[in-house]
């Protein structure tokens, strides 16, 4: 098994209700899970415990092993070694994710800059390909621009290209399609399947959206108030869903 959360909680202070309860589910190589709920449903500090990107006070218990090792019991340096390359993260807003003040490539360089042995020519070239694979049209103009000089899918194209640059094997991705309008959402996930299907990428792809991942995600998980509440193949849970919160997201998006 790639990813194992076991028994995740999230607490941001002692007096408040955990962001995150008992939250447990797997991810082998190559498979692509939704996990889904409304805004406060606690996904998305889900996905930052995974990646440790959560305040420094925030209490974190549980597991959270890839490929076998607890990413919650190394040191920060040690799970370092795994965010960037062995693990990717792509951002729901491209434009805030990036650094305004550097040209694209060499973000998408950075990954490759901390953990692979390249030399600059190499990782240029590696970002170049990155950008391609990312289905950028001119990687090489693409590369010299700013953030500010580009449109929002293809900033959101950059930002994959920075997250699969150093051949990680799960992506997680937070909302990185809300953003987009209909179109430039349907040509990103269409470049997701692509990735998986070619580089056997795992994903774990978070949303509100249910048409969304009912269009991505073979199997899905529904959160409501921190807690998985739904879990199976997504058109079955979609097609017969068993909890009231399910059938009530289901009912909204119909609505």
């Amino acid at each position: 098994m790639l990813l194992e959360v076991r028994s995740l909680c999230v607490r941001y202070d002692e007096k408040s209700e955990p962001a995150v309860r008992d939250v447990s589910f797997s991810l082998d190589d190559g498979e692509i899970l939704g996990l889904v709920g409304e805004s406060g449903s606690g996904k998305s500090a889900a996905a930052r415990a995974i990646m440790g990107l959560l305040p420094a006070d925030a209490a974190v218990t549980g597991q959270v092993l890839f490929d076998g090792a607890d990413l919650t019991a190394v040191s920060d340096k040690e799970r370092r070694k795994y965010l960037g390359s062995e693990i990717g993260m792509v951002f729901q807003e491209p434009l805030s994710a990036m650094d305004p003040l550097m040209r694209v490539g060499r973000q998408v360089e950075e990954t490759l800059r901390i953990h692979a042995s390249m030399s600059a020519a190499e990782r240029k070239a590696r970002a170049l390909e990155a950008l391609a694979m990312a289905g950028l049209p001119e990687p090489g103009a693409v590369y010299r621009a700013y953030p500010h000089m580009l449109s929002g899918g293809m900033l959101q194209r950059a930002m994959i290209a920075a997250a699969i640059a150093a051949g990680p094997r799960l992506l997680i991705l937070d909302e990185p399609t809300t953003a987009l309008d209909v179109t430039v959402q349907a040509q990103i996930l269409n470049l997701l399947k692509t990735l998986n299907e070619t580089q056997h990428i795992a994903m774990l792809f978070i949303s509100h959206d249910l048409g969304v991942v009912r269009k991505i995600c073979p199997g899905v998980a529904v959160m409501q108030k921190g807690e998985i509440v739904e879990t199976g193949e997504t058109q079955v849970v979609f097609q017969s869903p068993q909890h009231p919160y399910t059938k009530l997201l289901l009912a909204a998006k119909e609505g």
